[in-house]
């Protein structure tokens, strides 16, 4: 039986034309996987839809049934609107002269006159009539998509869907269910309530990948039965369970591979707060070769491998800042954390935090300083 929530959801895809799907700056495979499953099921809905993420390279992920179709850069060109006030005139013609230099748009009126005091402009922000986030935090967490159609996100019903407790809840309709082990879990009883007989071997394919990754291949404490049982529907849908398999656990990039092994050599621990954390400099990014997108791969994987610990750091050095991810286990208050350090969460309670004023070898006193004043409020 749909919940109200849902039954909202359907009906504003119901009667949505334009579908805009928003990716935070960083997705994982569970994002991604989620987001395109989402996306070509609208499209046989006969919907007209857009996927963004500022990502522009998936690494492992590229394999993913309409991975090509993510767009990277803000393309919604806003329309220019006059508007004319018809309390002291009523409009009886409309016509325009196209110039070289400009445009003369003429308004005759029935009676009365128009003046310019009636005369207003505007930009339309709602090229979209929905916006679907997946696995979005917050809104901040949508990086420049956010920052440049502020406007966009306010004047648009926004759907959240999402699996994890760290959501702002900020939609329109918000489907977060932290019971579940993805949002491509949440995604596929939403489709199959929806229409079942449109889920596809890709659909089905993007969804599996979702959940694999999300569960680092049903490892993860957060697997439940449902996810093994969600798993096998899947591939009685024609999932490729074997090409996922292959492109995400057997065709590792040797720069993520040379800086997964610098970050496990480099794993200090704090006994006193059950924390452990790594730091790479930026040395041993060069000498990985590895580019952004092996970082936050290397950082994903870091968080996801160690399970021993209250809570898990991973630090890269860049240029002219330093990089902080963390992460923690459900007892602890992380969103407390990332808040006062004036992050965000970036994927699967993933947190991201920029030090602009600290060095590389201050990393080890400035965690122990802010565990030691945030102890009670993060309840390590």
């Amino acid at each position: 039986m749909q919940n109200p929530d849902q039954q909202k959801l359907f009906e504003l895809i119901g009667k949505s034309q334009r579908i805009l799907i928003a990716l935070p700056a960083n997705p994982n495979g569970d994002t991604l996987g989620g987001s395109l499953a989402l996306a070509a099921f609208l499209r046989k809905l006969n919907k007209e839809v857009e996927v963004y993420c500022e990502k522009t390279d998936f690494g492992a992920l590229s394999f993913l049934p309409g991975i090509s179709e993510v767009h990277h850069e803000i393309i919604f060109p806003k329309s220019f609107v006059i508007s004319v006030k018809t309390k002291n005139a009523k409009l009886d013609e409309l016509s325009y002269d196209m110039l070289p230099e400009n445009v003369n748009i003429y308004l005759k009126p029935k009676e009365g006159i128009f003046t310019p005091e009636d005369v207003s402009f505007s930009n339309d922000v709602t090229q979209f009539n929905l916006i679907i986030c997946v696995d979005v935090a917050s809104l901040e967490s949508l990086g420049a998509l956010y920052e440049k159609n502020a406007e966009m996100f306010f004047a648009v019903p926004k759907v959240n869907i999402d699996n994890h407790i760290h959501n702002d809840n900020y939609g329109t309709i918000n489907i977060v269910d932290v019971t579940a082990s993805s949002s491509s879990e949440i995604l596929l009883a939403l489709l199959r309530d929806y229409e079942a007989s449109l889920i596809d071997e890709n659909i089905a394919t993007n969804l599996l990948t979702g959940i694999i990754t999300e569960t680092n291949s049903f490892q993860h404490n957060k697997t439940t039965p449902s996810s093994f049982t969600n798993a096998s529907e899947l591939i009685a849908y024609g999932a490729k369970q074997q090409e996922i398999v292959k492109n995400l656990f057997k065709t590792k990039q040797l720069p993520v591979l040379k800086l997964w092994g610098r970050a496990m050599a480099r794993i200090q621990s704090m006994p006193e707060y059950n924390t452990i954390f790594s730091v790479v400099g930026i040395s041993d990014i060069e000498k990985s070769e590895a580019g952004e997108g092996e970082i936050f791969q290397v950082a994903q994987d870091f968080m996801v491998n160690i399970n021993d610990a209250k809570m898990v750091f991973f630090v890269a050095e860049r240029p002219e800042y330093l990089e902080m991810y963390v992460a923690s286990n459900p007892n602890i208050k992380l969103k407390e954390l990332v808040n006062y350090l004036g992050g965000s969460f970036v994927a699967d309670g993933l947190g991201k935090i920029i030090l602009k004023d600290k060095q590389i070898t201050e990393v080890d006193q400035f965690i122990k300083e802010t565990l030691s004043d945030l102890k009670s409020r993060l309840g390590i």
